[in-house]
């Protein structure tokens, strides 16, 4: 089961572990990490709706030490421009879309600088077309109900949704969503009080680390990854045997790690102070 991370004790037991560990059959060079970090739920806490989440105050400082110190990237389930300015710093790297959208943060030199756009196809992208007005639909029949269209994604949020009506959104879900998932071209997944549409493609937030940590200044770094939804688990997969998996939330069996939404931004200073001895 996942060891606690939740205070200062903890984190010296996570940098003794990391810097004597063997990962993968060979010794981590020294503490080069890199940070792999989901925004909702895990840099911000989670909010009624996305346009309200924030980071804490003082985290967009930390971020920026941080990157000072560590490769890191922001990966998350929003569109580029929207992470962009939630996280509001231009020297880390964004997975948006899920990772389907990758920007660098901006080379010294050309050569050090990287990107990425996964080709989710033609069809694909009409079908997200045509899942986009059939909840558009149910999204004006439900006050609470939100939709958003990332273009390569899609999301309905209900958590403003009045409890006694989940039931009956579930099932019109269902009802609505059952054509586009016979027909295979999306994939429909759950979270915390969302439900996610995206391409069935071969691609997601593990796809991205992975494609990430060949680039540099990530190449040859002990990945960190810490989220907190579904989503992130492909993540956890990624860096299994060659890093570090943190779930914010419960105790997990399939993490290395947990803590609390509120000791997230703790950890990340100290990590700064860990990098500095």
């Amino acid at each position: 089961m996942s060891a606690p991370l939740n205070n200062i004790e903890d984190f010296e037991g996570f940098g003794r572990e990391v810097v004597g560990r063997r990962l993968s059959g060979r010794r981590l060079p020294g503490r080069r990490l890199s940070l792999f970090l989901d925004f909702d739920g895990t840099l911000a806490p989670i909010a009624e709706t996305p346009a309200l989440a924030e980071l804490p105050p003082g985290s967009r400082e930390v971020l920026k030490r941080l990157s000072s110190i560590y490769p890191v990237a922001v990966i998350s389930g929003r569109g580029l421009a929207d992470i962009r300015e939630k996280v509001g710093l231009t020297n880390i790297t964004y997975g948006a879309n899920h990772g389907m959208t990758i920007r660098s943060a901006p080379p010294e030199t050309a050569s050090k600088g990287f990107e990425m756009d996964y080709d989710i196809g033609a069809d694909k992208l009409e079908e997200l077309k045509a899942a986009a007005k059939v909840l558009r639909e149910v999204e004006a029949r439900y006050e609470g109900v939100l939709v958003e269209d990332k273009g390569a994604t899609l999301s309905l949020h209900y958590r403003r949704l009045e409890a006694g009506q989940i039931e009956a959104l579930m099932k019109e879900l269902d009802s609505e969503l059952g054509t586009f998932k016979e027909r295979g071209l999306l994939r429909v997944t759950g979270g915390k009080k969302v439900i996610e549409l995206r391409p069935a493609v071969d691609w997601n937030k593990g796809r991205a680390v992975e494609w990430i940590l060949g680039q540099e200044p990530f190449a040859s770094t002990c990945p960190v990854y810490i989220g907190d939804d579904e989503t992130d688990r492909d993540g956890f997969r990624a860096v299994r045997g060659i890093g570090v998996s943190v779930y914010v939330g419960a105790e997990d069996k399939d993490v290395s790690y947990h803590m609390e939404q509120s000791s997230v931004v703790g950890f990340l200073r100290w990590l700064i102070e860990f990098g500095a001895r």
